[in-house]
């Protein structure tokens, strides 16, 4: 009797071990499934609509009405958390671009006509979040939403590498997000960099401010005050464009930032470097 009972137990066991082999190869198989897939919608995408794709909230709001829809249907659809959906209706993140492409595809369904912007960065907005501790970068990254938005009103689209980066351990990996990065920055028609606070840690945002100067693109910068940047940028406006060392450079001191969103209201386009005249021509 106990060598039966400790030959079924043995057999129960490698069963047992077979059964979990069974589920683990499986889950495998779906995980691998589910990023091709990925894979196969991004590249579609990229396709489609060209790269970066901008969706902003204020679109998918707009959308989203028009096709009778709610943020709940649409979660429904995509199989994510409401949640998810709100907050890229309110612009505090952006739907990565596999899902970019699965929400034109249900709005479309719909009879929504859909588009996304297709010409090259107008805007690149450099903000130093990754400088700041964990409790700063939700706040901070809340209102520098609010200028992404102010500025995607003036001169769309708008390229922001933390648009889709909600809190500070989503960060990606440095090498691709820096390929990413430069490539956005070099097609970029002027460059902007918001810094709401004293940093007490470098940030790669310098080293993307002196590549916008040595390209010779406009640059805009918001910060506290010129003792908050780096040494070399400060002053740096009196001797920007001479002897072709870079090109048109202005520094605004701010306190927060609704103060850069109301220069922008009252300015508009030429705070940045712009004009309406080549605004007008890149959307003809």
């Amino acid at each position: 009797m106990p060598e039966i009972s400790i030959r079924f137990s043995v057999e129960q066991s490698s069963k047992n071990k077979d059964h979990d082999d069974s589920v683990q190869v499986c889950a495998l198989r779906g995980f691998l499934a589910h990023g091709c897939e990925a894979l196969r919608m991004q590249r579609q995408l990229e396709e489609t609509v060209g790269m970066p794709a901008s969706l902003t909230g204020e679109q998918l709001r707009r959308w989203l009405t028009a096709a009778g829809m709610t943020q709940a249907d649409l979660a429904g659809l995509l199989h994510v958390d409401a949640g998810q959906v709100s907050r890229w209706c309110t612009g505090k993140a952006a739907p990565r671009s596999g899902y970019t492409l699965r929400i034109l595809e249900v709005l479309q369904e719909r009879g929504v006509e859909v588009e996304l912007p297709t010409a090259g960065t107008r805007v690149f907005l450099s903000t130093p979040m990754a400088a700041l501790s964990p409790e700063d970068y939700e706040t901070d990254r809340q209102e520098a939403a609010e200028v992404f938005q102010a500025l995607d009103t003036l001169a769309p689209p708008v390229y922001w590498p933390p648009m889709q980066i909600t809190s500070s351990d989503q960060f990606e990996a440095p090498d691709i997000a820096t390929e990413r990065n430069l490539v956005a920055l070099t097609d970029a028609d002027c460059f902007v960099y918001l810094q709401l606070r004293g940093l007490t840690r470098p940030t790669s945002c310098h080293v993307e401010i002196g590549m916008a100067i040595a390209y010779k693109k406009p640059v805009t910068i918001f910060a506290p005050s010129e003792d908050s940047l780096p040494y070399t940028l400060r002053g740096f406006e009196a001797i920007s464009g001479r002897a072709g060392f870079g090109g048109r450079f202005r520094l605004y001191c701010i306190a927060s930032a609704s103060d850069v969103v109301r220069l922008l209201s009252v300015h508009g386009v030429e705070l940045l470097g712009l004009t309406l005249a080549g605004l007008k021509e890149q959307t003809a």
